[in-house]
């Protein structure tokens, strides 16, 4: 089986649940990491 890494940024915990839950259904993935960031000022 050939292996990929991705990387998703999204603004929003909601969101961030939301597509880990279709990722995780559309295929066999593995969650390596979580962080939660605060905003920047200026962005």
């Amino acid at each position: 089986m050939k292996q990929s890494l991705g990387l998703l940024e999204v603004s929003g915990l909601a969101l961030a649940i939301s597509c880990a839950d279709v990722m995780a259904k559309a295929a066999s993935i593995t969650l390596v990491g979580l962080e939660k960031t605060t905003a920047q000022a200026g962005r």
